[in-house]
């Protein structure tokens, strides 16, 4: 568990960092450009993944969005798509994002979303729809539900089956590691499952892209 340590600790050095600048929303936009040093203007060197539900992508975060080196990485803002797509597994939902021309978020996205979603959601009561809320620790009651686990692109370093999602809840919003979901180990980039032989759950995610 040293990577999920270091990314909190990542995360936390973000947080660190955006506490001292302003972000602003405007319509469904983060403008991060007043984040200053190794954190800011530095937006993931690509919009794709090239790993599979199954293995970590390759070790070079100029062609693997997944990859750790772009985990953190925060441009001059992002656009976040108005609406939830859902889909039962990690690949698909990069590749989608890919394919519209936008990408599935990093990490450090969903942060900064954590920090002004409620900016969203109300700058944009009429065109914005609202992140689902639900418990990190929770899944749906049926199998094939949809979930409010966020897909994020970020993989778990060195156990490439498994990913990064984020969780909307009121009383506080979490990152996890979806290996830690689900039932005896059968989840993961593949889907996340309530048991061994259940379909997955539909989890939502939202595509952004990159401010210039």
């Amino acid at each position: 568990m040293k990577l999920y340590m270091k990314l909190i600790l990542g995360i936390l050095g973000l947080l660190m960092t955006t506490a001292n600048y302003a972000q602003d929303v405007y319509g469904n936009s983060i403008d991060a450009s007043a984040i200053n040093g190794d954190r800011g203007n530095h937006p993931p060197k690509t919009t794709s993944v090239d790993g599979t539900n199954y293995a970590e992508g390759s070790d070079d975060n100029q062609i693997n969005l997944a990859h750790w080196g772009n985990a953190l990485a925060v441009g001059k803002g992002i656009e976040i798509e108005t609406s939830d797509s859902f889909s039962d597994n990690w690949l698909d939902a990069a590749n989608t994002c890919t394919n519209r021309g936008w990408r599935l978020p990093t990490v450090a996205d969903f942060w900064l979303v954590s920090m002004l979603k409620k900016e969203l959601e109300e700058q944009n009561p009429y065109s914005f729809t609202p992140f689902l809320r639900g418990k990190a620790k929770e899944l749906p009651p049926n199998p094939g539900d949809r979930g409010w686990h966020y897909w994020l692109a970020t993989e778990f370093r060195g156990m490439g089956q498994y990913s990064y999602m984020m969780v909307f809840d009121d009383d506080g919003d979490e990152m996890v590691i979806n290996g830690l979901l689900g039932y005896d180990g059968s989840s993961g980039k593949a889907g996340i499952k309530k048991g061994t032989y259940d379909p997955p759950f539909l989890m939502p995610f939202r595509c952004v892209r990159d401010h210039n």
